[in-house]
């Protein structure tokens, strides 16, 4: 899942699933880095004629024993890189499902964008009820506007004949 330049939206879950490959990465070369210059440098010194090393004992060792501890320390080594290969690959996976798993830059706009429409829709309708109840509410004031003008104009007129017949009287 990805948006239309194919770079995942969190890029907090890829940085840190890639930080973690490349430290693996780094990892594996140390070994195997490690695993090349001792194979060499056991085979350089033989071709000199010294052996590769001395004992604790300030005695040189026969390099036939130099040469099963190499063997046996390249063997350690191997199986090490190996389960560092198996890790790497592992993490390499978890970074595939992580990248799938993101949430797109496309998907939360859209997401967004349905939410806004949502709310504006629910806006526009609250609007509108507002501006009904307004309009009633003018129409209930012209109407009592409307029915205070004839009771004033009864009490006028009321008053008017009660004066006549006060004078007639």
């Amino acid at each position: 899942m990805s948006n239309g330049s194919g770079k995942p939206y969190n890029r907090h879950l890829s940085h840190t699933g890639f930080k973690v490959a490349g430290q693996a990465v780094l990892v594996v070369a140390g070994v195997a880095y490690g695993l090349h210059r001792g194979c060499t440098s056991g085979y350089q010194q033989e071709r000199r004629g010294g052996p590769a090393r001395s004992g604790n004992d300030g005695r040189r060792e026969p390099l036939s024993n130099i040469s099963r501890d190499s063997e046996s320390r390249t063997c350690s080594e191997k199986a090490a890189l190996e389960a560092l290969t198996a890790r790497l690959a592992s993490l390499e996976a978890t970074v595939t499902q992580n990248s799938e798993a993101a949430v797109t830059k496309a998907e939360l706009k859209a997401t967004l964008d349905q939410a806004a429409a949502a709310m504006e829709e629910r806006l526009d309708r609250r609007f509108e009820l507002q501006s009904l109840s307004v309009a009633s509410l003018r129409e209930m004031v012209m109407q009592t506007d409307k029915l205070l003008e004839r009771v004033l104009v009864h009490l006028e007129n009321a008053a008017e004949e009660t004066a006549l017949i006060g004078l007639t009287s």
